[in-house]
């Protein structure tokens, strides 16, 4: 299997990419066909994201949107509880998914949190 819409090598080194999901977990039940990444520069995070260009204007088009009107953005809160949701989870399995996230977050050193703001992806989402 290769990519559809992005180059199958990795812009980096040139090397063949390869699902995401299993370099993760080489065993992994469930794979996004959509996740690339390259297994000679992969350090479990930054994949390369295989989107038709309609798409990826489509998402621009929402990140200048959401500059241009903040007052539309969802809040994060709502989009985590929604994504949890999505995944299956029970309301009691999310609220205690979210006290995990902010014991983790409390005790992060500021080292820490630079280094998560830098591999950090940005989920917009508009009303």
């Amino acid at each position: 299997m290769k990519p559809r819409h992005i180059d199958p090598n990795c812009p980096e080194c040139g090397a063949e990419l390869v699902l995401s999901d299993l370099l993760d977990d080489p065993d992994a039940e469930e794979v996004f066909e959509d996740k690339w990444a390259c297994p000679k520069c992969y350090d479990g995070h930054g994949v390369y994201m295989d989107w038709p260009q309609e798409q990826i204007d489509e998402l621009a088009g929402r990140a200048r949107d959401a500059e241009k009107h903040p007052e539309k953005l969802i809040p994060w809160e709502e989009v985590r509880h929604d994504l949890y949701k999505d995944m299956g989870l029970t309301d009691e399995e999310i609220e205690e998914e979210i006290k995990k996230a902010e014991e983790k977050t409390k005790n992060m050193t500021e080292e820490e949190i630079a280094e998560f703001q830098s591999k950090v992806r940005y989920l917009i989402n508009i009303k």
